[in-house]
C-alpha cells in the first residue's frame, strides 16, 4: 500500500483565523508561530503548536510558575496526539492526549488542502460568527531544515 502524502514531519508556517467571507482577519498565534505536526505512516499523529512571543516564566521549575504565567502559556500555545484517518478532502485526529483536557476522548475534524509542501489543515467554525482556524505547515525534509 503506499504512503500517504500526509505522513512525514511538517513545519508550521502560519494560523490564521478566515472570517466567513472568506477574508483572513488575523492570526490565532500570532505573526511567525512555531510547530511541529507529525503524521506515522502507521496511523499516529502529533501536533505542536505556538507563538514564537510567548513569555517566558520567572523560574524553570513548573510548580513555580505564578497563575498568570501559567494562563500565559496555555493561551499561547495547542498540542495533542493521537492515532488518525483519512476520509476522502479530510482528516480525522482521535486525541489521545491533549493540552485541552475536553479534547482527549474526542475527534477533530480538519479539511486537508495539500498543495505541493503545503498542507492547510481547517478546522470548523470556531464562533457563533463562522469564523475557522487554519493551520499552514510546509513539510520538512529529512535533513530537518525547515
Amino acid at each position: 500500500m503506499p504512503e500517504h502524502p500526509l505522513v512525514g514531519t511538517w513545519n508550521l508556517v502560519s494560523s490564521p483565523i478566515i472570517n466567513e467571507e472568506g477574508v483572513k482577519i488575523g492570526e490565532l498565534l500570532g505573526p511567525n508561530p512555531r510547530g511541529l505536526l507529525i503524521y506515522t505512516d502507521n496511523g499516529f499523529m502529533s501536533a505542536h503548536l505556538m507563538s514564537a512571543s510567548r513569555p517566558q516564566c520567572k523560574s524553570n521549575l513548573l510548580d513555580k510558575a505564578s497563575s498568570e504565567e501559567k494562563v500565559l502559556a496555555f493561551n499561547s500555545s495547542i498540542s495533542y496526539c493521537g492515532a488518525y484517518e483519512i476520509l476522502e478532502d479530510r482528516v480525522i485526529h482521535h486525541v489521545m492526549a491533549s493540552f485541552f483536557p475536553n479534547w482527549v476522548g474526542t475527534d477533530l475534524v480538519r479539511v486537508i488542502q495539500l498543495d505541493g509542501d503545503l498542507l492547510t489543515l481547517t478546522a470548523p467554525p470556531i464562533t457563533s460568527k463562522g469564523s475557522k482556524v487554519q493551520a499552514i505547515w510546509r513539510r520538512l525534509d529529512t535533513n530537518l531544515q525547515s
